[in-house]
C-alpha cells in the first residue's frame, strides 16, 4: 500500500503519524497488508476501515448501527452462503438488490447474487464484524434457526448414536448467536437442563437427556484441559474456540452437585475495538469527567460493583483512553479477558506463587506508568495499589461493595490506614448494567408527570433531559418477548478533592462523604438510571431491579 492511499487514515483523524509509523515498521517484517496490520494493533475498528475502502473504490458505506436489512432483501439469501461469503442482503431499490460487503470489498459474487435473485447488483460496503452480527440476530434467519434444528435432531437420537462433540459445538454456536454471557449445564435427577444468561437474565433454552450428560461434561472438561476422571472436587479451565470468523474464549467451571456436575461457561470476546468509553452509554457527563479522570499521571481509580456488572469492561476501555505507545502499561488479571495491542497482560497463576501481590512487586520493577489489577481482594494488595498510586503511577482496579462511598469502609476494614486511603485515590466508581428497552417494539407512556412524581425526579435530572420520552417494555419476536435487547451502564463517581480526602482521614461517616459528595453535584447510580429511563433507554422497573436505592432502606 502506497502512502498516498494511506493519507485519508492520516487527514481524517483515525491514526497517529506515530501509528502509521510502527505499522510501516512492522509491515516491512511481515507479509500482512497495512489494513489488516492496523486493525490487529488496534490503531483501527473494522467500522473504520470500511468507511476507508468505501471512499477509496467511491462506494456507498452503510453503518449497520443505524440501518437494518429489510426481511424481503434477506429472503433472497440463503444464511449458511450469505455467512460463508459475509454478504449482508439489505434493502431493494426497484430492479437492484443492494447487497453490503466486508472492508476486504469482495465484489466477486455478484453473478452468482444476480442468478439467485433475479435482480441487478449494487455493493455497498460495512463492517464485517457488524454484517455476521446482522446474519445470526436477525429475525427471519431466527425462523429458520439451524443450530436449533441440529440441536433438536441430535436430542432424539440414542445415548450410543449420538455426535456428543457436535451437540456440545451446536451448544455453543447457538450461545454466541444469542449473544449470551454465560451457559449452565444444569443436571437434575432425570434430565439435563442448559440455561443461558441473557443480558443478566438466566433464561431456560434446553432440555437433554440425562444419559447424555457424563458425556457433555467429559467433552467440555477435554476441550477446557481439565481432568475428566476428577468429579468431586471444582475444577476451572479456558476453551479457545472460533465461529463465525471470529475468536471466542470459553472460561469454564465445573463443581460437583447432587445430581452431578454442574458447568458455567462464560462467553468472553476478543473484541477490542467495541472498547472504549464512548461504547458504554454514559450520559455526556459522566462520559466528560470518566475521561478526564484516566488521564490523570497517578493515583487509585477503583471500579466497585456485584460480578457481572461491566467493571472490568470499564477497567478496559480506560486502558484504550490511555496512549499505549507513549505509556508502559502492565495488567494483572484472573483471566485475562481482552488482548490488547501494546499493553504488558500477565494473569495470576496462584499454583505457580503469582498472585496479585506478587505481580505489583514485580511491576515496580518494570518502570510502569500505569497498572491495571483486577481485582483487590487482601490488605497486601490493597497497600500495595495505594503504595504505588501514591509513587507517581495510575492504578486501576475493582472492589466489590454497593456503592462508591463502601469502597472507602471497605479499604480502611482491610486495615489501610485512613490518610493513605484519602492520599492515594483520585475517584471511586461504582456501576450496574440495566436491560435496554427493544427499539422494535416500546411503547411511550403518557402519564409522564404522574411517574415522575412516584418516583421523586430531581430537578437536576429532570434538567438534563429536555426531551423526556418514558417508555415501557412490550415484546416482539425481535427481543424473543423480552421487552429488552442488550444492556447500558448506569454510575456514579466520587471523586476525591481536599474536602474529601480530609473527611476520609478524620474518619467521618460515609453519608456525611456522600452529602457533601452529592451537595458538589456528584449524582448517584439512582438517578443515572431514571435520567436513561427519561430519555427512553430502559424503564423504572429495570431500574428499580437492579440498582438498590438506599433510601427505600431508611
Amino acid at each position: 500500500m502506497t502512502q498516498k492511499s494511506l493519507t485519508p487514515y492520516l487527514e481524517q483523524g483515525y491514526i497517529s503519524q506515530e501509528q502509521l509509523t510502527i505499522a510501516k515498521r512492522i509491515a516491512q517484517t511481515s507479509h500482512h497488508d497495512i489494513d489488516d496490520i492496523l486493525l490487529a494493533c488496534g490503531f483501527v475498528s473494522s467500522d473504520d476501515l470500511a468507511q476507508i475502502k468505501a471512499q477509496r473504490l467511491q462506494v456507498e458505506y452503510i453503518d449497520l448501527n443505524l440501518v437494518s436489512p429489510s426481511t424481503e432483501a434477506l429472503s433472497l439469501l440463503q444464511q449458511d452462503k450469505a455467512i460463508e461469503f459475509s454478504l449482508l442482503p439489505l434493502r431493494i431499490e426497484d430492479d437492484y438488490l443492494v447487497v453490503c460487503v466486508d472492508e476486504r470489498a469482495d465484489f466477486k459474487h455478484k453473478a452468482y447474487l444476480q442468478r439467485i435473485s433475479d435482480k441487478k447488483i449494487r455493493f455497498a460496503i460495512a463492517s464485517k464484524k457488524k454484517i455476521l452480527e446482522h446474519l445470526v440476530k436477525h429475525q427471519y434467519f431466527k425462523q429458520n434457526n439451524a443450530t436449533l434444528k441440529q440441536i433438536n435432531t441430535l436430542k432424539q437420537q440414542s445415548q450410543h448414536n449420538v455426535d456428543i462433540v457436535n451437540l456440545v459445538d451446536l451448544l455453543i454456536e447457538d450461545a454466541i448467536e444469542d449473544n449470551v454471557s454465560d451457559i449452565h449445564i444444569s443436571p437434575e435427577k432425570d434430565l439435563l437442563n442448559v440455561f443461558f444468561r441473557v443480558d443478566g437474565i438466566l433464561v431456560h433454552y434446553h432440555v437433554l437427556p440425562k444419559e447424555f450428560q457424563k458425556r457433555i461434561i467429559s467433552r467440555i472438561k477435554i476441550l477446557a484441559d481439565l481432568d475428566i476422571s476428577q468429579t468431586s472436587l471444582p475444577q476451572d479451565g479456558q476453551i479457545q474456540y472460533r465461529y463465525l470468523e471470529e475468536n471466542f474464549r470459553l472460561r469454564v467451571s465445573t463443581v460437583n452437585t447432587s445430581y452431578g456436575e454442574n458447568v458455567v461457561m462464560r462467553l468472553l470476546k476478543n473484541n477490542i475495538a467495541q472498547l472504549n468509553v464512548d461504547s458504554l452509554g454514559l450520559t455526556p457527563r459522566n462520559k466528560k469527567l470518566l475521561k478526564k479522570l484516566f488521564l490523570q499521571p497517578n493515583g487509585l481509580i477503583l471500579v466497585t460493583g456485584p460480578t457481572g456488572s461491566g467493571k472490568t469492561t470499564t477497567l478496559y476501555s480506560a486502558l484504550k483512553e490511555i496512549d499505549a505507545l507513549s505509556k508502559n502499561i502492565l495488567t494483572v488479571e484472573d483471566p485475562i479477558e481482552y488482548q490488547i495491542p501494546f499493553i504488558k497482560q500477565t494473569q495470576i497463576n496462584v499454583k505457580a506463587g503469582y498472585s496479585f501481590e506478587n505481580a505489583l512487586r514485580a511491576f515496580m520493577r518494570q518502570d510502569p506508568d500505569v497498572m491495571l489489577v483486577g481485582e483487590i481482594r487482601d490488605k497486601q494488595t490493597a497497600s500495595l495499589a495505594l503504595r504505588a498510586s501514591i509513587t507517581g503511577h495510575l492504578v486501576l482496579s475493582t472492589l466489590h461493595t454497593n456503592d462508591a462511598v463502601g469502597a472507602i469502609a471497605r479499604l480502611t476494614d482491610l486495615d489501610i490506614p485512613p490518610y493513605l486511603v484519602g492520599s492515594a485515590s483520585i475517584a471511586f466508581l461504582a456501576q450496574r448494567l440495566v436491560r435496554k428497552l427493544c427499539p422494535h417494539c416500546k411503547t411511550k407512556i403518557d402519564n409522564t408527570q404522574d411517574l415522575i412524581q412516584k418516583y421523586n425526579i430531581s430537578e437536576d435530572v429532570l434538567n438534563e433531559c429536555q426531551d423526556i420520552q418514558i417508555c415501557k417494555p412490550q415484546g416482539c419476536q425481535k427481543c424473543s418477548f423480552q421487552g429488552y435487547i442488550s444492556r447500558l451502564m448506569v454510575l456514579e463517581i466520587l471523586q476525591v478533592d481536599k474536602q474529601v480526602e480530609d473527611m476520609i482521614a478524620k474518619q467521618k461517616p460515609s453519608l456525611d462523604i456522600l452529602n457533601y459528595a452529592q451537595a458538589k453535584g456528584m449524582r448517584n447510580m439512582l438517578d443515572d438510571g431514571y435520567l436513561k429511563v427519561l430519555q427512553g433507554l430502559t424503564s423504572f422497573e429495570e431500574v428499580q431491579r437492579v440498582v438498590l436505592d438506599r433510601e427505600f432502606l431508611h
